[in-house]
C-alpha cells in the first residue's frame, strides 16, 4: 500500500507457517471459480498474477473450482483441483 498507493499482491490465503502441498512448500493460495485451461486471456492472467505473488510471497498455488488440464504449467504456480473439496453455495 505505502509503495504504489494500493494493494498488488493479495492472494486468498497467505501463509505464515510453512505449508507443503504434494511436497511442494507453498507461501500462498488464490482460488479461481472456473477450470485451469490454455485460453489465452485466462492464461495470461494466471500467469501474471503467479509471477506478482511469486515475486512478492514466493511460490504458491492456485486452486480451480473445475478442476486443470494435466499439461497446464503455471511458473511460480501450483495447480490444484477443488473439486474434491467439500464446496457448498449458498444464496445470501
Amino acid at each position: 500500500m505505502a509503495e504504489y498507493g494500493r494493494a498488488v499482491a493479495t492472494p486468498d490465503i497467505l501463509f505464515e507457517d510453512e505449508v507443503y502441498i504434494n511436497d511442494h512448500r507453498v507461501h500462498w493460495i488464490d482460488y479461481k471459480d472456473y477450470a485451469g485451461t490454455r485460453i489465452d486471456f485466462l492464461y495470461k492472467s494466471n500467469v501474471n498474477q503467479a509471477e506478482r505473488y511469486g515475486r512478492r510471497w514466493g511460490p504458491g498455488a492456485l486452486c480451480y473450482r473445475w478442476g486443470y488440464l494435466e499439461s497446464l504449467s503455471i511458473p511460480m504456480a501450483l495447480p490444484l483441483d477443488a473439486r474434491a473439496l467439500p464446496i457448498k453455495f449458498q444464496k445470501v
